[in-house]
């Protein structure tokens, strides 16, 4: 499956939501409902700031979305109710008219560019073969910023978390 735009995966049902946890810098994946407007993902927190995504993604904004096989490393941003009034009533219809619900606290999810790496060059989001290490931080226990997290791969066992080389914090 080959993606071109965020709006051809704009009828699927969920997504999963992969954020760092504000205390234990360890990944933690959500599966949410969510829409696309602008070539960017809306997801909303039915418990507002409380919900604990929310607070992770307010202590580390990077964030990676998969939807099926496909993922996209991303920058997320929880909406302004006045600043952003116009676009989060935007996205309130757009899941509205989904799901039949578009309350909640929206928080937008802006992919990062990336290099695609399945065979077709226009595809927008990556296929799950990245092999790099990914690193997330905790800003409540700066001891664990040295630890990295591997995402799993056809060729690569289950995620797991190691130590990284480099200077600690």
């Amino acid at each position: 499956m080959v993606w071109a735009s965020l709006q051809s995966v704009a009828d699927k049902q969920v997504l999963y939501l992969t954020t760092t946890g504000r205390t234990t810098g360890l990944p933690r994946e959500i599966e949410i409902w969510f829409v696309v407007c602008c070539e960017r993902f809306y997801l909303f927190a039915e418990t507002g700031g409380a919900a604990g995504w929310v607070k992770n993604i307010r202590c580390n904004p990077k964030v990676m979305a998969r939807i099926e096989e496909w993922q996209i490393d991303a920058t997320a941003r929880v909406l302004d109710h006045h600043t952003d009034r116009k676009l989060w009533d935007q996205v309130a219809a757009i899941a509205d008219r989904k799901y039949g619900w578009g309350d909640g606290l929206p928080v937008e999810i802006t992919p990062l560019p990336s290099r695609p790496t399945h065979s077709d060059p226009r595809s927008s989001l990556e296929h799950i073969s990245c092999n790099a290490p990914r690193r997330f931080e905790s800003v409540a226990q700066p001891m664990l910023r040295a630890f990295c997290f591997r995402a799993p791969t056809r060729n690569n066992p289950p995620a797991t978390l190691r130590r990284c080389a480099g200077p600690s914090f």
